[in-house]
C-alpha cells in the first residue's frame, strides 16, 4: 500500500456540467443551472476513505441544483457564503455556522453564490445502529438531526477539524500529514466521532471495534433516542435490557464515559435545541420545548443548554 492510500479527484472548469460530473460519485446531479454569465467558476476536489469521503467545492457563479444521493448521509456548510437548500419537506441555511444533513431518499434543492463548501459524506454502515440512529440499509440517520449549530462547543471544533483535514488532504502525495495511511484511520475516527458527540450522540467510537456493547445498553440507547422525552429512570432503563441498574450504571460507564442520565440529558439538549432553531418564537415558548424533551425544572434546563451551546436557549429561539 502507498504511503498516500485515499483516492482524489479534482476538477477546475468553468463548465457546471463538469462539476456535476464530478460528483456523480456520491450523488446524481438531476439539473445545475448556472446564472452566472461569463463568470461561471468551479472547482471540486473529493478524498475518498473507506468509511467516509471529504468534499470540497468553490462555486463562483450563482448556481442552483437538484441532487439525489446514491446512499449515505452528508453533512455540509460553508466557509465562505451560504447556501439555501430544501431537503425532505424542510427548508434552512448552510453557512460557517450551521451545517446540513442530507439523506437519501428525497432530492434535495440548493442555490448558492460564490461559495466554497465542505462536506462529510457518511457511508451506509459507518455507524452501530444504536449510535447514529442507522434507518433503512444502514444509512446514518444522526438521530433525525437536520442542522448542526457550529458556533460554539465540541461542534466547532469539529467543524476546524473538517476544514483543516480538507486543505491538508489535497495536498500532494508525500506532503499530506493525514494521507498517510498510518493517519487515515485516525483522521476517520476523529471525523466520524466528533460528529457523534457534536450531535449528541456519546460514545467513543475509538473503542467500539476493541470492546464490544453488550446488547442490554444498546437497547437502553436505543429506548433514550427512541423517545428522549420519556421520563426515564435509571430502573427504567435496566428493565429495558432486562439488567441490574448496577450493571446499567457500570456499562454506562465503561462504554461512554457518562451515567445513564447524563446520556440521557445530551440527547434531550441536542433534540430541544434543534426544535429551538427551527421553531417560531411567534407561537413556540422555550418552556414548552424543554418540557417536550424531559426539562421539568427551566433554570436547570437553561444552566445545561448555556455549557453546551454557550448561550441561552431564548436566544436560539429567536435566531440570534
Amino acid at each position: 500500500m502507498s504511503e498516500q492510500q485515499q483516492a482524489r479527484l479534482q476538477v477546475h472548469t468553468t463548465n457546471p456540467g463538469a462539476a456535476a460530473a464530478a460528483l456523480a460519485s456520491f450523488a446524481r446531479v438531476r439539473h445545475m443551472r448556472s446564472m452566472g454569465g461569463q463568470a461561471d467558476e468551479a472547482e471540486v476536489g473529493l478524498s475518498d476513505m473507506e468509511r467516509c469521503m471529504i468534499g470540497v467545492a468553490r462555486f463562483k457563479c450563482e448556481l442552483t441544483a437538484e441532487v439525489d444521493l446514491w446512499d449515505g448521509t452528508v453533512i455540509t456548510f460553508t466557509n465562505r457564503g451560504r447556501m439555501s437548500w430544501q431537503h425532505d419537506g424542510s427548508r434552512g441555511v448552510a453557512d460557517p455556522e450551521t451545517a446540513a444533513v442530507f439523506r437519501p431518499g428525497e432530492p434535495f434543492i440548493f442555490h448558492l453564490h460564490d461559495t466554497r463548501n465542505i462536506a462529510l459524506l457518511l457511508r451506509p454502515g459507518c455507524l452501530p445502529p444504536a449510535l447514529g440512529g442507522a434507518g433503512a440499509g444502514g444509512t446514518p440517520s444522526l438521530g433525525g438531526v437536520r442542522e448542526v449549530d457550529l458556533r460554539s462547543g465540541p461542534a466547532s471544533s469539529w467543524a476546524r477539524l473538517l476544514v483543516q483535514s480538507s486543505v491538508d488532504l489535497a495536498r500532494p502525495a508525500g506532503h499530506s500529514m493525514w494521507g498517510n495511511k498510518l493517519m487515515m484511520p485516525l483522521l476517520e475516527e476523529s471525523l466520524i466521532s466528533g460528529l457523534l458527540v457534536s450531535t449528541g450522540h456519546i460514545a467513543p467510537w475509538a473503542h467500539e471495534g476493541r470492546r464490544q456493547r453488550p446488547q442490554f445498553l444498546i437497547d437502553a440507547q436505543d429506548a433514550i433516542h427512541a423517545d428522549p422525552g420519556f421520563p426515564w429512570t435509571v430502573a427504567k432503563l435496566a428493565a429495558v435490557g432486562h439488567i441490574s441498574s448496577r450493571s446499567l450504571q457500570h456499562a454506562f460507564r465503561d462504554h461512554t464515559g457518562a451515567s445513564p442520565m447524563e446520556f440521557l440529558r445530551q440527547v434531550r439538549l441536542s433534540r430541544a435545541h434543534a426544535e429551538l432553531r427551527t421553531a417560531d418564537p411567534a407561537t413556540a415558548s422555550v418552556s414548552e420545548i424543554a418540557a417536550r424533551w424531559g426539562f421539568t425544572h427551566l433554570p436547570r434546563f437553561a444552566q445545561y443548554y448555556r455549557a453546551q451551546y454557550g448561550h441561552n436557549p431564548r436566544q436560539t429561539l429567536q435566531g440570534r
